[in-house]
Formats: C-alpha cells, sequence, structure tokens
C-alpha cells in the first residue's frame, strides 16, 4: 500500500513538474514576474489587457514599418474603391463604336465636378501610374482636363512635370520607344490644356514657363515651349 501511495506522489510530482515547465515556456512573461510583489505583477497584467484592447480596436487597418516604428494605414474607403471600379469599367468603354463624344463629355465633367480632392488624388496617381493600362490612363488624364476646381491646375501641372521613366535605350520601333512615347502622350495631355488656360490665367502661364525651365525631360521642355511661343 504504501508503495503504491510513492508511485502515486511520484506520478502526481511528474505531472506538476511538467506542467510547471509547460506554463513558463508557453507564458515567459511569468518568469520575469517571478518574486515580483503582488501589485508588480497586477500592473503586469493590467499593462497587458491595455495591449491587448488597443490591438483589438486596430481590426481592419494594417500596420507597416520595423518593429521599433510601426504605422497604421487605414484600408481604402469604400468610395475610392468604387471609383477604382468606376475607372477601369469606363475605360474599357473608350473603344467602342457608336459613343456620343459630346454626351460622354458631359458625363464626364458632372462626374469629375462632384470629385472629393481624395478623389482627385486617385484620379492623378492613375495617370501616371505606369502599371496601369493606357485607356485607363487616357480616361484619368482627361478627367484632369475636364476638371475646373481651384486644385485643377496644380494637378496638371503635376502630371505635366513628372518625370519620364526609364525604360532603356531607346531605339527605333523598340518596347521602350513605344512606352516612351504613350508616357509623352499623356504629359501633353496637360500641357495643352495648361496653354488654353494660359490664354486667360496668369497661374496656368506661369506653369507652362516653368515646365520650360525646369522639366527634366527635352521632350517636355520643347513642347511647353512651343505651345508658350503660340499664346504669346
Amino acid at each position: 500500500m504504501r508503495k503504491l501511495d510513492s508511485k502515486i506522489i511520484i506520478v502526481v510530482l511528474v505531472f506538476l513538474a511538467a506542467g510547471v515547465y509547460y506554463y513558463f515556456s508557453r507564458f515567459p512573461d511569468s518568469i520575469d514576474s517571478y518574486g515580483s510583489s503582488t501589485e508588480e505583477i497586477i500592473q503586469a497584467k493590467a499593462n497587458k489587457k491595455n495591449e491587448s484592447n488597443s490591438s483589438d480596436s486596430m481590426d481592419g487597418v494594417s500596420v507597416v514599418g520595423s518593429a521599433d516604428v510601426s504605422v497604421a494605414v487605414a484600408p481604402p474607403s469604400e468610395k475610392i474603391q468604387q471609383l477604382q471600379t468606376w475607372l477601369t469599367n469606363e475605360a474599357k468603354n473608350l473603344d467602342q463604336p457608336h459613343v456620343d463624344t459630346k454626351q460622354k463629355d458631359l458625363e464626364l465633367k458632372k462626374r469629375i465636378e462632384n470629385f472629393s480632392e481624395d478623389e482627385k488624388k486617385l484620379v492623378l496617381e492613375s495617370s501616371l501610374d505606369i502599371k496601369r493600362p493606357a485607356n485607363e490612363r487616357i480616361l484619368s488624364t482627361y478627367l484632369l482636363v475636364l476638371d475646373q476646381s481651384q486644385s485643377s491646375l496644380d494637378n496638371l501641372s503635376g502630371v505635366a512635370s513628372k518625370a519620364l521613366p526609364d525604360f532603356g535605350p531607346v531605339t527605333a520601333h523598340s518596347e521602350s520607344e513605344i512606352r516612351r512615347g504613350q508616357e509623352l502622350a499623356v504629359r501633353y495631355m496637360a500641357i495643352d490644356e495648361l496653354a488654353k488656360r494660359a490664354q486667360n490665367s496668369s497661374e496656368a502661364f506661369d506653369s507652362l514657363k516653368n515646365l520650360v525651365n525646369s522639366a527634366e525631360s527635352a521632350e517636355i521642355r520643347g513642347y511647353a515651349q512651343r505651345v508658350l511661343e503660340q499664346i504669346k
């Protein structure tokens, strides 16, 4: 009987030891609190609870950055996502035959007039995003052309002055030549609208002069110079 009791005690001790090992392996922070005062342990638990609550409040928000510095990035709003979908679908219709261009211009102009600044920012980004389809970029640029708001000149200047991407050596009929031509076409659209507005706007006129003096691309500087001379 005593031998049996001894065996039971040994088994219990083994399980206790295993339980202690499992606990500290799963919760290493409790090793640091071992030997601390009751108040310290309570405070440590309260801090962990606060951290957990803070983490819960970040549901749906992406966190980027290093371990030392993290930056919360909110997901795109539903309205912005809808705009992106609309841009993609509308751009596909550009090649459709029998489109009433006058009616379409009115629709697009009304659309851009109701855009928020965040939505216009997305349109600007779409205009300059080399990963987007060409039709979508042309549509985005055209929307900026139709925009008559206070921020429109800044957006047009932003498109026109954007440095050209490097697609490698430009040789005749090469892919790099074609892609460079597409980039120039987007910027020329913006410059043409600046030239049109420069007839009555000193700000648009100054934007053209800035392009002549500071644009990185020789093609952009030359094109801006030609349209500026026509205004004079």
